[in-house]
């Protein structure tokens, strides 16, 4: 099993914020990170940066992001012209390529919740349920397999996964789905074709509350979205994190030790857990290292210790 870092759009943030995360990292024990693709303009230099933090694996989010002139936001996943998109994503990868980046992992649109299906589903209507699913399995797959097609080009041994859940706790937010592991499902038999066989494992975003008991949530949640997939592949947590972990019982390391063993006693295979966040400099939040010390928080213990293992 893995253990890394998220370093929350760094990438693409300014040069004084990378260089703190430069500095941070140095602090840490994470052989792989994850990030996001913006604007295709600091693809260079987000591969560059990336190239500095030394002998680490990357975990890119690619975003399905295309706009219409000067649209903004992005158009629905449905409405998104693809060549337009495919032009954008060739510019990160070549980028990454000549960077000589170890793309190890990427995901294909980051976030169902508060992400992928933005303007495909409203926000302020009730959750969808199975029988209203279509759509979004169709639009997902659409771009599911432009986006295997072109990373397969580049980076042909990358692990590809589809969107991750944040709803993992059980408690469905508005305008969501109900159970989104039955859009996958979906897409194992999708207008005579299995686009399951384009990706290598499945993506949870998990933020347990300090009103959860990690040890049963955790296995019961992932046991449970898991066999709505109807698959048997690898689980990959690219994003765990703790929302009000300030006032965790033992604090933050000792809320991300429960949630590491809450994970390691689930019957799936989990191939990685990464962190949220190194720190959220665009929204001022101290995460895991200190923005004005770089001294390394309770997390960085963590992944000193857990790393090791």
């Amino acid at each position: 099993m893995k253990i890394g870092i998220n370093l929350t759009n760094l990438m693409w943030d300014t040069a004084e914020n990378r260089a703190k995360a430069i500095n941070a990292m140095g602090l840490l024990s994470s052989s792989i990170v994850r990030d996001g693709m913006r604007q295709e303009a600091t693809s260079f230099i987000a591969a560059n940066y990336l190239a500095t933090l030394g002998p680490v694996s990357l975990v890119l989010s690619i975003m399905p992001e295309d706009f219409d002139g000067n649209e903004q936001p992005p158009l629905p996943l449905d409405l998104i012209n693809l060549d337009r998109w495919e032009a954008r994503f060739r510019i990160w990868l070549e980028a990454f390529v000549a960077a000589s980046v170890d793309l190890a992992i990427a995901e294909a649109g980051n976030e169902l919740d508060y992400y992928l299906f933005n303007r495909m589903i409203d926000k302020n209507a009730p959750s969808l349920i199975d029988d209203q699913l279509l759509p979004l399995a169709r639009a997902f797959a659409r771009f599911l397999e432009r986006a295997a097609m072109v990373l397969r080009e580049y980076y042909p041994r990358c692990k590809l996964l589809p969107f991750g859940i944040a709803h993992f706790r059980g408690k469905t937010p508005n305008g969501s789905v109900v159970n989104p592991g039955k859009i996958l499902a979906i897409l194992g038999d999708l207008d005579g074709r299995n686009y399951l066989e384009l990706i290598d494992g499945l993506n949870v975003h998990i933020y347990p509350s300090i009103s959860d008991n990690v040890s049963v949530m955790i296995p019961e949640r992932l046991t449970k979205f898991v066999t709505d997939t109807g698959t048997q592949l690898p689980v990959y947590v690219t994003e765990l994190g703790y929302a009000n972990a300030v006032a965790w019982p033992g604090g933050r390391y000792n809320a991300h030790v429960q949630g590491y063993y809450a994970l390691r006693s689930c019957p799936q295979r989990i191939d990685a857990i990464i962190l949220y966040a190194l720190d959220d400099f665009i929204g001022g939040k101290k995460w895991y290292v200190d923005p004005i010390t770089y001294f390394p928080l309770p997390e960085a213990r963590f992944l000193r210790q857990f790393n090791a293992i």
